[in-house]
């Protein structure tokens, strides 16, 4: 129903282009989600217990652990099985209609079924099969990258509750990589590559840097710092003020000026963790930005021409190649075997000569 309602939301506000209205239903997209995923953990964990609603057991923590376990096993089941079931029932029924003579009318046996389906599998060309798959547009992209930010929010904002949480979302990433490979190479039609600048994400750096870009660069990549700062406090929180009768560390006997105190440390040194951590390890590899670095430099030596020293310039691209330690194949001589369309044309015999009717 949320899926929907961003949708209709974000086609009233009419955006000028395609990346403004992405960013937009990523963001609308991501707060229903957010909203219905977490918000009755964060109801357990901090009011639930002060509003006079008892936990189970008269133990928050432990209503905590068990809600996230059975929620997030939830996840984990249906999602994979709708993503299994759901193009395979579909591309079933579309063979069954196209076998049958009439698809209004009911079958009367399993097995009158079962055979139309084999006929239909028998008689229909590799290319009407793969037509009757379902289509893989860009929604099911999106929705696979919406699937793994939320998990990564059941991964880290309640972790401290239930530390079994990564081993069961290692297990799910492992189960999903089979089933995204059935999902694409049998129950969906092939996905017609297209260009993209990046997967829907914006860098750190330009997404705190002004308004304009927290208000067009709100992505993934966004949402995935912000949960990451978030759940510093959602896990220190839920030690020290979420209600435990077994904790005799943060009980009420500890006065409230100590908890505050003790989490604003807490806090702050988590935080500045965090960020010398994101410090140290660079998001590029060293090797790789030498890697880039050295294609620019040939790139801009060997086909546009730049070059940055006083030397004699070489005058044609096998010398600029040489110069540099470099050979330049022709394509038709990389491959053995290969033949350039020189060859292959002077190979072919001639066209018959055309065929002119009588005119009387």
């Amino acid at each position: 129903v949320y899926r929907w309602v961003a949708n209709v939301l974000n086609a009233w506000e009419n955006h000028r282009t395609d990346v403004e209205f992405e960013n937009n239903l990523i963001t609308k997209v991501f707060l229903f989600q957010f909203c219905n995923s977490f918000a009755s953990f964060f109801y357990i964990a901090y009011v639930k217990h002060y509003v006079g609603d008892p936990c189970i057991d008269n133990n928050c923590l432990g209503e905590l652990r068990l809600q996230l376990f059975i929620l997030f096993g939830m996840q984990v089941v249906v999602g994979n099985l709708v993503e299994v079931v759901l193009p395979t029932a579909t591309r079933m029924l579309h063979l069954y209609r196209n076998a049958s003579d009439d698809p209004s009318k009911p079958k009367k046996s399993a097995g009158d079924t079962k055979r139309k389906l084999q006929l239909a599998q028998e008689h229909c060309s590799q290319e009407e099969l793969q037509a009757m798959l379902l289509p893989y547009e860009a929604s099911e992209a999106f929705q696979d990258y919406n699937e793994m930010v939320i998990q990564y929010g059941f991964v880290t904002l309640f972790v401290v509750a239930f530390p079994l949480t990564p081993v069961m979302a290692l297990a799910n990433n492992i189960l999903e990589i089979h089933v995204d490979a059935f999902k694409l190479c049998t129950a969906h039609r092939r996905p017609f590559p297209h260009r993209a600048s990046d997967i829907g994400s914006c860098q750190v750096h330009c997404a705190f840097s002004t308004w304009e870009s927290i208000r067009w660069g709100v992505r993934w990549s966004f949402f995935l710092h912000a949960m990451n700062s978030l759940a510093v406090v959602t896990n220190i929180s839920i030690l020290l003020f979420t209600y435990d009768p077994n904790d005799k560390v943060t009980s009420d006997a500890t006065s409230s000026t100590t908890k505050w105190v003790t989490f604003i440390v807490a806090e702050q040194l988590s935080v500045a963790l965090k960020h010398l951590v994101a410090y140290l390890v660079p998001d590029e590899p060293l090797e790789l930005g030498q890697l880039k670095g050295r294609h620019k430099h040939i790139e801009a030596n060997v086909f546009l021409g730049h070059h940055v020293d006083d030397k004699a310039v070489p005058t044609n691209l096998t010398e600029k190649a040489e110069s540099l330690d470099l050979v330049i194949l022709d394509k038709y001589d990389s491959f053995p075997g290969a033949v350039s369309p020189s060859d292959a044309t002077s190979s072919l015999p001639p066209p018959p000569a055309p065929a002119y009717e009588s005119r009387v």
